[in-house]
C-alpha cells in the first residue's frame, strides 16, 4: 500500500521519496535559463560549476562559441543563475549542488526533462491540426 502526503514545500512525498508535481515542472519550464541548466546538467557526464553552466548559457544565447563569450556577459548570467534559477531547480530535487559550486542531476530531473518533452509533442500535435 502506497501512503501519499502533502508536505510544507508543496511537493508530493510518496514512500520516501520526492515526485515533482505537473504544475511544479512547468512552472520551472517556463524560464529559459531553467530548461537549459537543466538540460546541460543532465547531458554532462561530470558535475557543472556556475561558471561552467553560466559560459554555457550565454553561448546558447549569444549563438556564439564559449570561447567568444565575454566576461561581463558570462558575470550577468551567473548572478541570474545563482540568485534566481540554481535555487529553485535545487530546491525542487532537479539538481542538486554538490562541493562549492557544482551542480549534478537530482532525483526529478527526469520527470523534468519529460515534462518538456511531453509539452513539446502536445504544442507541436497542435499545431499540425
Amino acid at each position: 500500500v502506497t501512503r501519499s502526503m502533502s508536505s510544507a514545500e508543496g511537493r508530493r512525498v510518496t514512500d520516501g521519496f520526492t515526485q515533482l508535481p505537473a504544475t511544479t515542472a512547468f512552472s520551472l519550464l517556463s524560464e529559459y535559463r531553467r530548461w537549459a541548466v537543466a538540460v546541460a546538467v543532465g547531458e554532462a557526464d561530470h558535475p557543472l560549476s556556475t561558471g561552467t553552466l553560466s559560459i554555457l548559457l550565454a553561448a546558447r544565447e549569444q549563438q556564439s562559441p564559449p570561447e567568444r563569450i565575454e566576461g561581463g556577459t558570462r558575470e550577468s548570467i551567473q548572478r541570474d543563475l545563482e540568485s534566481i534559477h540554481l535555487p529553485q531547480l535545487d530546491s525542487t530535487d532537479v539538481i542538486v549542488r554538490e562541493k562549492g559550486d557544482q551542480y549534478a542531476p537530482g532525483k526529478n530531473l527526469e520527470r523534468l526533462l519529460e515534462a518538456a518533452e511531453a509539452a513539446t509533442d502536445y504544442l507541436e500535435g497542435a499545431q499540425t491540426h
